[in-house]
């Protein structure tokens, strides 16, 4: 494709993509541009594109490539905003592979070669968001969901009823099986005791989310109640300024549009009764009851930054709980060709299978690490900041 073809192509994609004059002018001010730049008599939407786009190109902002780096948060699987980038890429300078050739042992294990070798394309870096999950928490002394339910329940004489519960994935109904046992008040004050900010006092964060802080470069997801990333982001003199917790969706949604910073908390903090969601009374009140209702905010929000963004989950189990419920619906009911990737660890033969088709229907494409083997996780992920 020639220079005058590609800006033709690009042209003609943007024109589809940003019709309305607002998201015009917002798509050209995060890219370094003022709206006192827009063309006042250029006639129709491609004229008015054109003329940017010739702006961009001559350095009114800093550089056509920007403009499409911001409309690529937007419309991260759109095909020509991805080609555009990789020729550009390619035109500036050849990719490093340093931090492949570091990940060798991992582009060789199970079937990585072709997903390690999608998530380092240039362009698709940096889109990624990161979905944080409980794992990072554990070598700070916070317990997995799993392993402090069973904890408390033997504690509260209920074990037998909890581990019932959990071998039906019923992780919402052991929650508030146990809430009931202890009562409101002493649940709480178990949750503080396990994943309270005590646990981070004179500690100094170290490793995966270090490393997860630097790749969020624009946006970080968790569900996640404690405060590990914001504590590494600090010590990091990079502090997230932006956290949003639980059902916010005007501070979610120009969080979305600026292609700001952020940290968007979507289940609370553990101090926060009104956002936090850990039981199944809470899950059915910010998700629905039997079937996820889309007219309310979590799901709403979660089907947002899921079509918006390429996510890499990190830390996660993946399992069949509700926010995947959310994910499966969204990719069902728009298969845009969206990809997401995960880092998870090995599971046996017998799992793989089904273990494959629960990614696949997800729009999930893993990345696997053998047993025991956390450390390949932070590997990947500083391999990803090189």
């Amino acid at each position: 494709m020639s220079i005058a073809n590609s800006d033709e192509a690009m042209i003609e994609a943007l024109a589809e993509r940003y019709t309305i004059p607002s998201d015009i002018i917002e798509l050209w001010r995060r890219s370094g541009g003022s709206p006192a730049d827009m063309p006042t008599q250029a006639g129709n939407i491609r004229t008015v594109w054109r003329v940017l786009w010739r702006e961009a190109a001559n350095g009114k902002i800093s550089s056509a490539p920007n403009l499409v780096r911001e409309a690529l948060l937007d419309y991260p699987h759109e095909t020509r905003f991805l080609k555009f980038m990789e020729q550009e890429t390619n035109t500036i300078s050849k990719p490093t592979n340093q931090g492949l050739d570091e990940l060798q042992d991992l582009i060789d294990f199970a079937d990585n070669a072709d997903t390690i070798r999608q998530l380092f394309e240039p362009s698709r870096r940096d889109l990624l968001t990161p979905f944080v999950g409980a794992g990072i928490s554990v070598p700070y002394k916070m317990p997995q969901w799993t392993n402090f339910l069973k904890t408390q329940a033997a504690k509260h004489d209920c074990l037998i009823e909890i581990e019932n519960l959990l071998s039906g994935d019923d992780y919402e109904g052991a929650a508030k099986h146990l809430e009931q046992i202890a009562t409101p008040f002493q649940f709480r004050q178990i949750v503080e005791s396990a994943y309270g900010d005590h646990h981070l006092e004179k500690v100094e964060i170290q490793g995966l989310p270090r490393e997860i802080v630097k790749l969020g470069k624009r946006s970080i997801i968790t569900t996640n109640f404690d405060r590990v990333l914001e504590t590494s982001a600090n010590q990091m003199n990079m502090p997230i300024v932006n956290v949003i917790e639980g059902a916010q969706p005007d501070r979610l949604g120009r969080l979305i549009q600026s292609g700001g910073r952020g940290l968007v908390k979507i289940h609370g903090s553990w101090d926060e009764r009104n956002t936090r969601v850990l039981t199944k009374q809470e899950y059915e009140k910010v998700y629905g009851h039997d079937e996820v209702d889309f007219g309310l905010q979590i799901p709403s929000l979660l089907q947002t930054l899921f079509r918006s963004r390429t996510l890499i989950f990190i830390g996660c189990s993946l399992a069949q709980d509700r926010t995947m419920r959310v994910l499966h619906e969204s990719v069902k009911s728009i298969d845009d060709g969206s990809i997401h990737f995960a880092i998870l660890e090995e599971v046996e033969k017998a799992q793989n299978a089904k273990r494959l088709r629960f990614l696949s229907e997800h729009h999930i494409r893993p990345i696997w690490f053998p047993r025991k083997r956390f450390e390949s996780i932070n590997r990947i992920i500083a391999a990803l900041n090189d």
